[in-house]
């Protein structure tokens, strides 16, 4: 019950963040909604299914590529991922 709990909590957290995000930038909303319409309050089940379309892949020891199927695809991962403030490059980074 307790993992329920807190994966629960890590969903909403996500959802808070991108929403945060979103209100916070002077820019209008981005288009990464369904049919490639604007939305200001994307929820986490759009979230997850937007990065769905996405491959991380281990190309060599310590060398990563991040693939997309499209370049749509691209542009919203990559909205989602500075929403959350992340970037390809410091997912790609290997570990020390």
């Amino acid at each position: 019950m307790m993992l329920l709990n807190v994966s629960l909590l890590i969903r909403a957290l996500i959802q808070y963040k991108v929403r945060k995000s979103i209100s916070e930038s002077q820019e209008e909303a981005p288009k990464i909604g369904w049919n490639k319409n604007k939305t200001d309050k994307p929820t986490i089940t759009l979230i997850l299914e937007i990065l769905q379309g996405t491959s991380f892949e281990r190309v060599a020891e310590n060398s990563y590529s991040y693939s997309f199927y499209n370049t749509i695809i691209e542009y919203r991962v990559i909205t989602i991922l500075d929403l959350l403030g992340i970037t390809i490059d410091s997912l790609l980074d290997p570990v020390s």
